[in-house]
């Protein structure tokens, strides 16, 4: 009894050499499946990898490395031929299925390090700690299909094919306008050229914003009784084809028509319209190119019951000065003159659209000027505010310094250049403060420019350094040009002493 009670339980314990037959037939099947199922897997995806061999030779010709476009590297094809044993038992089936997930782990590696390499070198794949546009970083992604990167590596050629055809279309419009940038000069402009070049201008303008069915007007010193007739006009038109909509504000690219009040008495020009009033709306229209207009075109367009195009004598073709030096009193003066101002700007514009200026040339009035502001530019000194100027400076086309260190630094490219081949013009531009503590031209910063006026007198050009008040900026741009700085002296004393030396120097060259 004591034997059978010993051996009872072992016996017990242990199963039938049937059963475990059948136990370690199942592992060793399933081993299998999933072997040739890997397999299987494995094959398809090195069929998906292959590129075909045109896109790999255009890919190579066009300078990519198309090795890493291959199929996965050697370590990964090592670590696949790894094979596990058909019959094993329990216990060695535990040990074979955990050598089983290191192989697996390993080729997930080395596949992925082979993909990361190749789309990295390709721009195919962000960095780990790339950020996405909600904020969030965003992980490496896994490797993409085969297809995928076909398609990738096709639009990275075409790219570059693309990048190549723009570079030769660059050479041949960069000899294109060499030859033209060696034309001839043009003349001068007549008035009536002018105005019938800024009547051409301003047609096209018009009638882009009529195919858009929108007039967006911009009204300034109007009187009560005009500011009506304009809002009757915008409420006539609410149903039209054309509505024509009232803005406070100015803008450039939107704006269609400035409607100012039209000077009839003391006109410098009778033969041409002058605006009463030179406001800031009314500048910035003028360097944009936008028509100018009286009230009398609010009155046609009632009268019309419709939007109608303004006639060649409404157009303003100047704006009023201060400055009697601006008034041409004769034809033959080659000066900078008030007169057709507008219209001249108008008329250059024009001509850079029709290509009869070189590209090179540009239609902004203060092109190649550096400004640096001298003062704080307050009301309470007369000065107009610091925000009108530098929107006016900027819309002109000059660059403003805003440290003394860059003031320096144009000074001594002054003094650099051989034989005045400095081609920019340096502007000191003051406020209306009378005292030295406010007008803010350092004591230092005008001992370096008194410094390299003297010291370079024949190396500065004449009018290349300018020390002028604030008039010289609307008068520059009511002319259509930069204009001469004898006309605007400063208030203070240091900016007045700093005036003096530089019309010195005008003067005697």
């Amino acid at each position: 009894s004591s034997t059978t009670a010993s051996t009872a339980p072992p016996s017990a314990k242990r199963s039938s050499p049937h059963k475990q037959n059948e136990g370690t037939t199942a592992t060793a099947t399933a081993a299998r499946g999933r072997k040739s199922r890997r397999i299987t897997i494995t094959t398809q995806k090195k069929e998906q990898d292959k590129i075909p061999p045109q896109l790999l030779a255009e890919l190579a010709a066009a300078g990519f490395d198309t090795k890493c476009m291959g199929v996965k590297n050697k370590s990964a094809k090592k670590a696949t031929s790894k094979t596990i044993p058909k019959t094993t038992t329990v216990a060695n089936g535990k040990a074979a299925s955990k050598d089983k997930t290191r192989v697996k782990q390993k080729t997930k590696k080395s596949s992925s390090t082979a993909a990361t390499k190749s789309k990295r070198k390709f721009g195919l794949l962000k960095h780990q700690n790339d950020i996405d546009n909600q904020g969030n970083k965003t992980k490496t992604k896994a490797k993409q299909p085969a297809k995928k990167r076909a398609k990738l590596a096709t639009s990275l050629l075409s790219k570059k094919k693309a990048n190549e055809v723009q570079t030769k279309t660059m050479t041949t419009t960069s000899t294109t306008t060499t030859n033209t940038s060696l034309m001839v000069d043009l003349p001068p402009l007549t008035d009536s050229e002018k105005c019938q070049l800024a009547n051409e201008r301003y047609h096209e303008y018009f009638t882009n914003a009529l195919q858009t069915s929108v007039i967006n007007v911009v009204s300034s010193g109007l009187s009560e009784q005009d500011n009506e007739m304009l809002q009757v006009l915008c409420k006539q038109t609410k149903k039209s084809t054309a509505k024509v909509k009232l803005a406070k504000e100015f803008h450039p690219r939107k704006t269609t028509i400035c409607v100012v009040p039209l000077e009839q008495h003391g006109s410098i020009n009778e033969e041409h319209a002058m605006s009463r009033n030179r406001t800031l709306k009314v500048m910035r229209a003028q360097l944009a190119g936008i028509p100018i207009v009286p009230p009398a075109w609010v009155t046609l367009c009632i009268q019309q019951e419709k939007v109608v195009e303004p006639t060649s004598s409404m157009y303003i073709r100047t704006l009023p000065t201060k400055t009697e030096q601006l008034v041409a009193t004769t034809t033959s003066d080659t000066k900078p003159k008030i007169q057709l101002g507008v219209a001249n700007h108008a008329a250059r514009v024009r001509q850079l659209q029709k290509g009869l200026l070189s590209s090179c040339s540009s239609v902004n009035v203060l092109e190649n000027v550096f400004v640096f502001l001298c003062g704080r530019f307050d009301a309470s000194t007369g000065s107009p505010r610091k925000t009108d100027v530098t929107l006016l400076l900027r819309e002109a086309g000059a660059t403003i310094l805003s440290s003394k260190a860059m003031v320096n630094k144009k000074l001594k490219t002054f003094s650099s250049a051989q034989d005045g081949s400095a081609s920019f013009i340096l502007v000191m531009l003051c406020d209306a403060s009378t005292s030295d503590a406010q007008c803010g031209l350092a004591d230092g910063l005008a001992a370096a420019c008194k410094k390299s006026v003297r010291e370079s007198e024949n190396l500065i050009p004449s009018g290349r350094l300018l020390v002028v008040n604030s008039p010289w900026l609307f008068d520059s741009i009511s002319c259509g040009t930069k204009v001469t700085g004898d006309a605007y002296e400063p208030c203070s004393p240091r900016c007045k002493e700093l005036w003096t030396i530089c019309q010195a120097k005008d003067s005697n060259k």
